[in-house]
């Protein structure tokens, strides 16, 4: 559960202009996140693919010298760790099969459990207020026009979900599993006031 949650919202206007903007947040909680699960396990995230340390594509064949060590071309996901020999614990770095480590991973469940803080820009807004006298000599009866334009979810400021929008996983069962999510959908629309 959320240590905190709330929003926040402004409006300004000036000279007939009035601009508007509402953020909401969340801080604390965790959540299981499905959606990175299979992305990984799948190979669909970005992190899935890119280059090594050795600047070699992950997804290439891992690739050892004689002697054992890893050849300058070997593919593979850099893993670190420690093992335990005849004096003790020494660090170790071997490079992984990237399908064999994400799958792999992709079955850990506290591999997928993450913050789910978020900052979000809900919504913004700009609209403008005709003077009366622009309408004056109209014969329409005009006492009051507003034109305005909204955009709702035009931002994610922050999110401690990666490939996610938390503040879009209200289904999560259980109130923290995430079950595969949509992409949330930015909104525009124009709105115009007529009062007679």
């Amino acid at each position: 559960m959320p240590t905190a949650f709330g929003g926040v919202s402004t409006t300004v206007t000036y000279r007939g202009f009035t601009f508007s903007a509402a953020v909401d947040y969340q801080y604390g909680g965790k959540i299981v996140s499905i959606s990175n699960r299979y992305g990984r396990f799948s190979g669909l995230l970005a992190e899935t693919a890119g280059t090594n340390d050795l600047g070699n594509p992950v997804r290439d064949p891992v690739v050892r010298n004689a002697d054992g060590s890893y050849a300058s071309n070997s593919g593979g996901v850099r893993v670190e760790g420690v093992v335990k020999d005849g004096t003790g614990y020494k660090d170790v770095v071997m490079y992984a099969d990237a399908n064999a480590y994400y799958h792999t991973i992709g079955s850990r469940v506290e591999s997928q459990v993450f913050d789910s803080d978020y900052v979000k820009l809900r919504e913004l807004g700009l609209s403008y207020r005709f003077n009366n006298d622009f309408f004056k000599d109209w014969k329409f009866g005009f006492k009051d026009v507003t034109v305005g334009f909204v955009c709702n979810n035009p931002w994610l400021i922050y999110s401690g979900v990666p490939n996610i929008d938390p503040s879009e996983s209200g289904g999560a069962r259980s109130g923290y599993l995430e079950g595969g999510q949509m992409t949330s959908t930015r909104s525009y629309a124009f709105t115009l006031s007529l009062k007679f």
